[in-house]
Protein backbone atom coordinates (compact mmCIF):
# COMPACT_ATOMS: atom_id res chain seq x y z
CA UNK A 1 0.00 0.00 0.00
CA UNK A 2 1.18 3.55 -0.69
CA UNK A 3 2.58 5.68 2.12
CA UNK A 4 -0.53 7.02 3.82
CA UNK A 5 1.02 8.75 6.82
CA UNK A 6 -1.01 11.66 8.09
CA UNK A 7 0.38 14.92 6.71
CA UNK A 8 0.53 18.16 8.68
CA UNK A 9 -2.39 20.46 8.03
CA UNK A 10 -1.67 23.03 5.34
CA UNK A 11 -4.03 24.96 3.10
CA UNK A 12 -7.77 24.59 2.80
CA UNK A 13 -9.04 20.99 2.79
CA UNK A 14 -12.48 19.46 2.32
CA UNK A 15 -14.91 19.48 5.22
CA UNK A 16 -15.75 15.79 5.30
CA UNK A 17 -16.15 13.13 7.96
CA UNK A 18 -12.80 11.57 8.62
CA UNK A 19 -12.88 7.86 9.42
CA UNK A 20 -9.43 6.84 8.18
CA UNK A 21 -7.22 9.50 9.78
CA UNK A 22 -5.85 10.52 6.35
CA UNK A 23 -7.75 13.73 5.75
CA UNK A 24 -4.51 15.69 5.38
CA UNK A 25 -2.90 13.33 2.89
CA UNK A 26 -1.94 15.28 -0.30
CA UNK A 27 -4.44 13.28 -2.41
CA UNK A 28 -7.38 13.54 -0.03
CA UNK A 29 -8.82 16.69 -1.60
CA UNK A 30 -8.54 15.14 -5.09
CA UNK A 31 -10.38 12.03 -3.92
CA UNK A 32 -13.07 13.98 -2.05
CA UNK A 33 -13.69 16.38 -4.96
CA UNK A 34 -13.96 13.45 -7.38
CA UNK A 35 -16.64 11.89 -5.18
CA UNK A 36 -18.49 15.17 -4.56
CA UNK A 37 -18.82 16.09 -8.22
CA UNK A 38 -20.28 12.64 -8.95
CA UNK A 39 -22.44 12.21 -5.84
CA UNK A 40 -23.42 15.62 -4.44
CA UNK A 41 -26.30 17.20 -6.38
CA UNK A 42 -25.60 20.55 -4.67
CA UNK A 43 -22.07 20.71 -6.09
CA UNK A 44 -21.83 23.42 -8.78
CA UNK A 45 -20.35 21.06 -11.38
CA UNK A 46 -22.49 17.99 -10.57
CA UNK A 47 -24.37 18.41 -13.86
CA UNK A 48 -21.13 17.69 -15.79
CA UNK A 49 -20.33 14.53 -13.81
CA UNK A 50 -22.99 12.81 -11.68
CA UNK A 51 -25.70 14.54 -13.71
CA UNK A 52 -24.33 12.83 -16.84
CA UNK A 53 -24.28 9.44 -15.10
CA UNK A 54 -20.56 9.40 -14.28
CA UNK A 55 -19.87 7.44 -11.10
CA UNK A 56 -16.96 6.54 -8.86
CA UNK A 57 -16.16 2.82 -8.93
CA UNK A 58 -17.15 0.93 -5.75
CA UNK A 59 -13.57 0.21 -4.62
CA UNK A 60 -12.73 3.95 -4.66
CA UNK A 61 -15.23 4.65 -1.90
CA UNK A 62 -12.14 3.77 0.16
CA UNK A 63 -9.57 6.57 0.09
CA UNK A 64 -6.76 4.11 0.85
CA UNK A 65 -7.74 1.99 -2.19
CA UNK A 66 -7.81 5.11 -4.41
CA UNK A 67 -4.24 5.99 -3.33
CA UNK A 68 -3.15 2.38 -3.76
CA UNK A 69 -4.53 2.23 -7.30
CA UNK A 70 -3.42 5.68 -8.50
CA UNK A 71 -0.13 6.05 -6.62
CA UNK A 72 1.32 9.41 -5.74
CA UNK A 73 0.49 12.31 -8.04
CA UNK A 74 3.47 13.41 -10.18
CA UNK A 75 4.19 17.12 -9.94
CA UNK A 76 2.23 19.28 -12.40
CA UNK A 77 -0.56 16.74 -12.93
CA UNK A 78 -4.17 16.25 -11.86
CA UNK A 79 -6.68 13.41 -12.02
CA UNK A 80 -8.02 12.82 -15.54
CA UNK A 81 -10.51 10.37 -17.04
CA UNK A 82 -9.27 8.87 -20.31
CA UNK A 83 -12.79 8.20 -21.62
CA UNK A 84 -14.80 11.32 -20.83
CA UNK A 85 -18.03 9.35 -20.72
CA UNK A 86 -16.58 6.63 -18.49
CA UNK A 87 -16.61 6.35 -14.71
CA UNK A 88 -13.79 7.12 -12.31
CA UNK A 89 -11.97 3.78 -12.05
CA UNK A 90 -8.37 2.49 -12.12
CA UNK A 91 -8.65 1.54 -15.81
CA UNK A 92 -10.11 4.90 -16.87
CA UNK A 93 -8.04 7.34 -14.78
CA UNK A 94 -4.52 8.71 -15.01
CA UNK A 95 -2.43 11.61 -13.77
CA UNK A 96 -2.30 14.12 -16.64
CA UNK A 97 -0.84 17.55 -17.32
CA UNK A 98 -3.07 20.55 -17.92
CA UNK A 99 -2.24 20.43 -21.64
CA UNK A 100 -3.23 16.75 -21.89
CA UNK A 101 -6.47 17.49 -20.07
CA UNK A 102 -7.26 20.47 -22.30
CA UNK A 103 -6.98 18.17 -25.32
CA UNK A 104 -9.31 15.66 -23.63
CA UNK A 105 -12.48 17.75 -23.28
CA UNK A 106 -16.00 17.21 -24.58
CA UNK A 107 -16.02 20.75 -26.02
CA UNK A 108 -13.00 20.18 -28.27
CA UNK A 109 -13.41 20.17 -32.02
CA UNK A 110 -11.25 17.59 -33.75
CA UNK A 111 -9.84 18.55 -37.14
CA UNK A 112 -8.64 15.86 -39.55
CA UNK A 113 -5.62 16.84 -41.63
CA UNK A 114 -3.85 14.28 -43.81
CA UNK A 115 -5.83 11.51 -42.09
CA UNK A 116 -4.74 12.55 -38.60
CA UNK A 117 -7.25 13.91 -36.07
CA UNK A 118 -6.07 16.52 -33.56
CA UNK A 119 -7.64 19.36 -31.65
CA UNK A 120 -7.41 22.90 -32.97
CA UNK A 121 -4.94 23.73 -30.17
CA UNK A 122 -2.69 20.80 -31.12
CA UNK A 123 -2.64 21.82 -34.81
CA UNK A 124 -1.97 25.40 -33.74
CA UNK A 125 1.13 24.34 -31.80
CA UNK A 126 2.38 22.07 -34.62
CA UNK A 127 1.96 24.57 -37.48
CA UNK A 128 2.48 27.74 -35.40
CA UNK A 129 -0.79 29.27 -36.60
CA UNK A 130 -2.97 30.97 -34.00
CA UNK A 131 -6.12 29.21 -32.83
CA UNK A 132 -8.12 32.34 -33.62
CA UNK A 133 -6.70 32.38 -37.14
CA UNK A 134 -7.62 28.73 -37.71
CA UNK A 135 -11.08 29.27 -36.26
CA UNK A 136 -11.75 32.33 -38.46
CA UNK A 137 -10.48 30.59 -41.58
CA UNK A 138 -12.82 27.67 -40.97
CA UNK A 139 -15.69 30.06 -40.32
CA UNK A 140 -14.91 31.73 -43.67
CA UNK A 141 -15.18 28.34 -45.39
CA UNK A 142 -11.51 27.46 -45.84
CA UNK A 143 -10.48 23.85 -46.40
CA UNK A 144 -9.36 22.34 -43.05
CA UNK A 145 -5.83 21.53 -44.26
CA UNK A 146 -5.34 25.06 -45.64
CA UNK A 147 -6.77 26.66 -42.50
CA UNK A 148 -4.29 24.75 -40.35
CA UNK A 149 -1.15 24.68 -42.54
CA UNK A 150 -1.02 28.08 -44.22
CA UNK A 151 1.20 30.44 -42.35
CA UNK A 152 0.30 34.10 -42.03
CA UNK A 153 2.15 36.38 -44.44
CA UNK A 154 3.81 38.66 -41.90
CA UNK A 155 5.19 41.05 -44.53
CA UNK A 156 1.81 42.06 -45.95
CA UNK A 157 0.34 42.54 -42.49
CA UNK A 158 3.29 44.73 -41.47
CA UNK A 159 3.06 46.92 -44.58
CA UNK A 160 -0.70 47.28 -44.27
CA UNK A 161 -0.35 48.30 -40.63
CA UNK A 162 2.31 50.88 -41.48
CA UNK A 163 0.15 52.40 -44.25
CA UNK A 164 -2.83 52.63 -41.89
CA UNK A 165 -0.66 54.33 -39.24
CA UNK A 166 0.66 56.84 -41.83
CA UNK A 167 -2.90 57.75 -42.83
CA UNK A 168 -3.80 58.40 -39.18
CA UNK A 169 -0.84 60.78 -38.68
Amino acid sequence: MANLEQQPKSGKYMRAKEFHGMRYHPLYKTWAEMRYRCENKKKHNYKYYGGRGIKVCPQWVSFAQFVDDMGERPEGTTLDRIDLNGDYSPKNCRWATKQTQMNNMTTNRLLVVDGEAKTMAEWSRIWKVGIGTIWMRLKLGWDVADAVKRTVNQGKRYKATNRAMERMA
